[in-house]
Protein backbone atom coordinates (compact mmCIF):
# COMPACT_ATOMS: atom_id res chain seq x y z
CA UNK A 1 0.00 0.00 0.00
CA UNK A 2 1.39 4.09 -0.52
CA UNK A 3 3.19 5.72 2.13
CA UNK A 4 0.12 7.40 4.10
CA UNK A 5 -0.09 11.15 4.40
CA UNK A 6 2.44 12.23 2.08
CA UNK A 7 2.69 15.62 1.57
CA UNK A 8 2.55 16.64 -2.16
CA UNK A 9 1.93 19.63 -4.04
CA UNK A 10 1.34 19.78 -7.99
CA UNK A 11 3.27 21.91 -10.64
CA UNK A 12 0.86 24.40 -10.83
CA UNK A 13 0.25 24.97 -6.87
CA UNK A 14 4.11 25.31 -6.35
CA UNK A 15 4.88 27.46 -9.33
CA UNK A 16 1.50 29.94 -8.28
CA UNK A 17 2.99 29.96 -4.39
CA UNK A 18 6.68 30.50 -5.84
CA UNK A 19 5.74 33.07 -8.69
CA UNK A 20 3.59 35.33 -5.89
CA UNK A 21 6.10 34.66 -2.82
CA UNK A 22 9.47 34.82 -4.43
CA UNK A 23 9.25 36.37 -7.81
CA UNK A 24 10.77 33.65 -9.94
CA UNK A 25 10.81 33.89 -13.77
CA UNK A 26 8.61 31.25 -15.26
CA UNK A 27 12.30 29.92 -16.51
CA UNK A 28 13.60 29.67 -13.13
CA UNK A 29 10.11 28.03 -11.95
CA UNK A 30 10.73 25.59 -14.17
CA UNK A 31 14.03 24.49 -13.79
CA UNK A 32 13.24 24.56 -9.99
CA UNK A 33 10.54 22.15 -10.92
CA UNK A 34 12.05 19.81 -12.83
CA UNK A 35 15.06 19.66 -10.70
CA UNK A 36 13.25 18.52 -7.78
CA UNK A 37 10.19 16.39 -9.64
CA UNK A 38 12.76 13.70 -9.27
CA UNK A 39 9.83 10.85 -9.90
CA UNK A 40 8.90 12.49 -12.96
CA UNK A 41 5.38 12.80 -11.73
CA UNK A 42 4.14 16.63 -12.34
CA UNK A 43 4.77 16.47 -8.08
CA UNK A 44 6.43 17.68 -5.60
CA UNK A 45 6.63 15.86 -2.35
CA UNK A 46 7.67 16.88 0.83
CA UNK A 47 10.59 15.24 1.01
CA UNK A 48 11.82 16.71 -2.05
CA UNK A 49 11.40 19.94 -0.49
CA UNK A 50 13.56 18.70 2.22
CA UNK A 51 16.69 18.29 0.25
CA UNK A 52 16.37 21.92 -0.11
CA UNK A 53 16.84 22.44 3.74
CA UNK A 54 19.97 20.22 3.89
CA UNK A 55 21.40 21.19 0.76
CA UNK A 56 24.87 23.03 1.34
CA UNK A 57 25.42 25.87 -1.18
CA UNK A 58 27.79 27.49 -0.02
CA UNK A 59 29.91 24.30 0.69
CA UNK A 60 28.87 23.25 -2.64
CA UNK A 61 30.16 25.97 -4.55
CA UNK A 62 33.71 26.41 -2.69
CA UNK A 63 34.02 22.75 -3.66
CA UNK A 64 33.31 23.45 -7.45
CA UNK A 65 35.41 26.56 -7.68
CA UNK A 66 39.27 26.28 -9.05
CA UNK A 67 40.55 23.08 -8.01
CA UNK A 68 39.31 22.45 -4.87
CA UNK A 69 38.28 19.04 -5.35
CA UNK A 70 41.30 17.53 -5.97
CA UNK A 71 41.97 18.95 -2.15
CA UNK A 72 39.40 16.61 -0.54
CA UNK A 73 39.74 13.08 0.53
CA UNK A 74 38.25 10.69 -1.75
CA UNK A 75 35.45 10.03 -0.15
CA UNK A 76 33.87 13.53 -0.47
CA UNK A 77 35.01 13.86 -3.88
CA UNK A 78 33.39 11.09 -5.47
CA UNK A 79 30.30 12.36 -4.13
CA UNK A 80 31.17 16.06 -5.84
CA UNK A 81 31.49 14.52 -9.03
Amino acid sequence: PPCASVAQVSRKSLKSVLRKDVGLSREELEMFFVGLDLRDDRLVSESDLKFLERWDIAWEDWVTSTDRVKQLPEAKRSSVA
